[in-house]
């Protein structure tokens, strides 16, 4: 488990040195990873779930927050946390609000952060999300 957060902590260090070497805007590296489900029958969706996997907080007015999006959704049960570095949560809602990358109002550095997600669609079915996703500035 160590290796691993290891070996992604270098893999961040190389992409970000190398954006700031290159000038590569970091919203170029920010893609969307998604979940869908769909009725058997018809083949429609009936939930889907989209995660951003990072965000950059850096005042040009893109991706300035992290935030899941989603539709189909029972707001009853809905949550997601942020998890820091050392392993706290930063950041909780119980609603699709957005994280600002700050803590007690201090803007966080460029690191990965972990997600947890909690979402019940509209046929009342649960479904759990957890990843990470990478600050940039």
């Amino acid at each position: 488990m160590k290796t691993k957060s290891i070996l992604v902590s270098f893999l961040f260090i190389l992409v970000v040195t190398s954006c700031k070497k290159n000038k590569v805007d970091p919203d170029s590296l920010i893609s969307i990873q998604s979940y869908y489900k769909t009725d058997p029958t018809s083949g429609d969706t009936i939930f889907a779930f989209h995660i951003p996997t990072g965000f950059s907080p850096n005042g040009d007015g893109i991706n300035e927050y992290w935030q899941p999006i989603t539709f189909m959704l029972d707001s009853s049960v809905y949550l997601v946390n942020v998890i820091g570095e050392n392993g706290k949560i930063i950041f909780e809602s119980k609603t699709p609000a957005p994280f600002n990358g700050k803590v007690n109002g201090e803007p966080l550095t460029l690191q990965t952060l972990g997600y947890y997600i909690e979402a019940k669609d509209k046929q009342g079915e649960k479904h759990y999300f957890k990843g990470k996703f990478i600050i940039l500035k």
